[in-house]
């Protein structure tokens, strides 16, 4: 579980703590970041619950394709992230006041069979388990479906636009 820097991911990191308590049987891992992650894993490590809390790591991307399940919110760099891991996933979008692009972004993704997005006003432990549970029993897609290729694209279809030889 992740939700990037900065206090907008409280609320599903506590969202989180319970849905673990109330799945024991799976382990949970949150990771933090931000420029107070020291502080706020501190505040989450008080709060009663088996999942583990620990600072974001560089290795997030590696991690992701490794992992049974993954809960974030919907950055862009996770959403291509979560693309590429293979990997069944509940993007939460941060959604408040006027802020629309993460649930844009979380929607177009929920016609993929193992992507179950969540808009935060909606998230509550239960909410977060049925989700979680949707994208896990979804058919696992095949990795090479998606191109990732599209700087190297546009650069190539830049050359032939300028009759340049690749």
């Amino acid at each position: 579980m992740s939700a990037g820097g900065g206090s907008v991911g409280d609320e599903i990191y506590h969202c989180a703590l319970e849905a673990a308590r109330l799945m024991p049987s799976h382990p949970w891992r949150l990771l933090v970041g931000g420029s107070d992650a020291t502080a706020r894993i501190a505040a989450l490590r008080q709060i009663a619950s088996p999942a583990r809390v620990e600072a974001a790591r560089p290795d997030f991307r590696q991690m992701l394709s490794h992992v049974a399940a993954s809960v974030s919110m919907c950055g862009y760099n996770t959403a291509l992230d979560l693309l590429q891991a293979n990997t069944a996933s509940v993007p939460c979008s941060f959604d408040a006041g006027s802020e629309v692009e993460q649930g844009l972004r979380a929607k177009s993704l929920t016609p993929l069979d193992w992507i179950e997005a969540l808009r935060t006003a909606e998230l509550t432990p239960q909410s977060l388990i049925a989700a979680l549970q949707r994208a896990l029993a979804a058919p696992r897609r095949v990795a090479t479906r998606f191109q990732f290729d599209g700087a190297r694209r546009s650069v190539d279809i830049a050359h032939e636009l300028a009759g340049e030889p690749l």
